[in-house]
């Protein structure tokens, strides 16, 4: 059997849910039987049934076939039962999976219950279905806050913006695809309210003629989210971090709208960003995607907050006149990181810096 070629195929169908499963992960399964697959399934949401169920549930007998599933079977109760329960329960002979879940409750325990019960089990390593995994890994063994990862559209002098924060648009269509299906695999979103004020974004997913909405986060110290702003139609939900010393009409304003309020501590560089990225952690985002200004981005960078920024670098020349990215203190980005690697997108260049 090529366990490698059926277990990509699972990663392909866990990969239409990235983004959408939190505080689970996304999963995909597939069942095998003389070499062809008879029955497959994804799991869609937290709280919907569990990838193995999905693909279980389509076959009246699962005797002589082998499951792959990207993620090792849970063996304890959720808002599911457990999966290993079914897969002894249907009689499959062999469970082929590619990471071993580091939840502690399931952790090599899902592998031990099938294999107490006479099912062979196996962990197959694919550094595909690692990297998948990446955000959600972080996030378990780091308590519970996410994998950030940022981006930032510059031209060749370092620039973001024209005169006076003019928006421009900076680079071209391949790199705008790019940015929609980061968000698109992204739990939740996070921008500052200056980047709303600039540039008034959608911050959705449009993907050809799919538009999709996030949960979205936004920094605001002092309460200056614009009660027209575009994100209060394209946002699945709002949240706003801000200090503690706010106006109670603004308070009340925003709360009105719908928007979640999150007081914050303040430290020299703004809000605490530590605070803040663990309490979306808490909300069960295991990938977080940053758009924001050079300023936000180097406080991230400072905090050791990030891990990776993807730097968009367009061949264009702003001038003097135009706003910066970052200031002199950001000099050195790179500092500490474990990789720098550089390809093209269209015209434009993609800088990936991973910590």
């Amino acid at each position: 059997m090529n366990d490698a070629l059926f277990l990509k195929q699972a990663l392909e169908l866990a990969d239409t849910r990235k983004g959408f499963c939190a505080p689970n992960p996304a999963v995909g399964a597939v069942v095998v039987q003389d070499g062809k697959i008879v029955s497959q399934g994804v799991h869609q949401k937290a709280g919907s049934p569990h990838a193995e169920v999905e693909a279980l549930n389509g076959l009246q007998d699962a005797e002589n076939t082998t499951v792959y599933v990207t993620l090792e079977p849970c063996c304890h109760w959720g808002k599911t039962p457990p999966c290993t329960d079914l897969l002894i329960q249907k009689k499959v002979s062999r469970v082929v999976y590619g990471l071993m879940d580091p939840n502690p409750l399931v952790r090599g325990r899902g592998q031990a219950s099938l294999e107490q019960a006479g099912i062979s089990c196996q962990w197959f390593q694919l550094p595909e279905i690692e990297k998948f995994y990446r955000g959600y890994s972080h996030w378990v063994t780091h308590e519970k806050t996410p994998y950030v990862t940022a981006k930032l559209a510059v031209t060749l002098d370092g620039k973001i913006a024209g005169a006076q924060g003019e928006r421009k648009q900076i680079t071209g269509p391949e790199l705008e695809k790019f940015t929609h299906e980061h968000r698109r695999r992204s739990d939740a979103l996070l921008t500052t309210v200056e980047t709303i004020l600039c540039d008034d974004p959608r911050l959705d997913v449009r993907i050809d003629s799919e538009v999709l909405q996030k949960p979205l986060y936004v920094l605001d110290t002092f309460m200056r989210l614009p009660e027209k702003a575009r994100v209060f139609d394209t946002a699945q939900s709002i949240t706003l971090f801000h200090g503690a010393d706010v106006p109670q009409t603004r308070l009340h304003l925003l709360e009105d709208k719908g928007v979640r309020l999150v007081p914050v501590q303040k430290e020299e560089l703004g809000l605490n960003l530590l605070d803040v990225v663990k309490e979306i952690g808490q909300a069960g985002c295991h990938e977080l995607w940053v758009e924001c200004g050079g300023t936000c981005i180097w406080a991230l960078v400072r905090k050791k907050l990030l891990g990776r920024v993807f730097i968009y670098v367009a061949p264009k020349w702003m001038g003097k006149d135009g706003k910066a990215a970052f200031g002199e203190d950001a000099w050195d980005l790179a500092n500490g990181s474990k990789s720098v690697q550089w390809s093209s997108r269209g015209k434009d260049a993609l800088c990936e810096i991973e910590w």
